[in-house]
């Protein structure tokens, strides 16, 4: 999909961060934006910023756990490309993190594309058109890490995802391409996700500091305007794995080399 001009982007975890980036990177090669979050305050800054590179912005209070908010919104807009970025962490200790933290990342991380694609994928496959999805994974989808599990574990799920959607698209001869998105650090409030938290969240001192930890790492990384530059080009291109450093292809090898010996993959220092 090279030319965005007067295309209809949908865009998750719009209000903020990647999502913002995203949103407006595809605004300045010419698409219209519905921008969803769960953030009210951060979405108007998002349209603003969108406004401000003279194209048009719809703004839909959205929590990606809901199926039913999301097939309603697939019967007000029809996307061409359809961007599923909305994303939470929580650390900790696998065997000691509630069953309520597990739930709460799953549902956002991993029902939060379920829902997008079985609401608007239909249709877009249906129109004929030319069109494209990207789904935001994480380095943490490439490369495990310890204090992570739940955040980890969603992210491979959402790489296995998008990559199994591009699989089932060109079995049907739908014209469109699928890209996954796996960030580093960048410079985000992803550290800080237990705002946008409803239910009261147990007091965990391995998860806050890891959180802390993941925070201070994420204010030293890229500018979330550049990985949406990285995106709007990924689509324009048809590129499926969008990586945000040049260092990633190394961590891949060395991962896959230790499990093709039959050895649990070393640790390694994400940048």
């Amino acid at each position: 999909m090279q030319d965005l001009k007067d295309k209809t982007a949908f865009v998750t975890g719009a209000a903020s961060g990647i999502g913002r980036g995203i949103a407006v990177r595809l605004a300045a090669a010419g698409a219209n934006v519905v921008a969803a979050d769960v953030d009210a305050a951060g979405l108007d800054e998002t349209a603003l910023a969108v406004r401000e590179v003279g194209r048009n912005v719809d703004v839909e209070l959205l929590d990606v756990r809901d199926e039913e908010a999301f097939a309603a919104l697939a019967t007000k807009f029809n996307p061409d490309v359809l961007c599923l970025n909305a994303g939470v962490f929580r650390g900790g200790l696998m065997w000691e993190s509630p069953v309520a933290d597990w739930e709460w990342v799953m549902s956002v991380n991993v029902f939060g594309i379920i829902n997008g694609l079985r609401a608007f994928v239909p249709g877009m496959i249906e129109r004929g058109r030319p069109g494209h999805i990207e789904i935001t994974a994480s380095m943490a989808g490439l490369v495990a890490t310890g204090m992570s599990g739940i955040y980890t574990a969603s992210k491979f799920a959402a790489l296995a995802m998008a990559e199994s959607l591009a699989r089932d698209l060109q079995s049907v001869g739908a014209p469109i391409g699928v890209s996954v998105l796996c960030p580093s650090a960048v410079n985000t409030g992803i550290g800080s996700s237990q705002r946008s938290r409803e239910e009261a969240v147990a007091d965990d001192a391995g998860a806050n500091a890891i959180e802390e930890i993941l925070t201070d790492f994420c204010a030293k990384g890229l500018d979330p305007s550049e990985v949406g530059q990285m995106v709007v080009e990924a689509i324009q291109h048809d590129q499926f794995l969008i990586p945000t450093r040049d260092t990633f292809a190394e961590f891949i090898r060395v991962r896959s080399e230790a499990l093709m010996r039959r050895e649990l993959p070393p640790f390694q220092m994400f940048d």
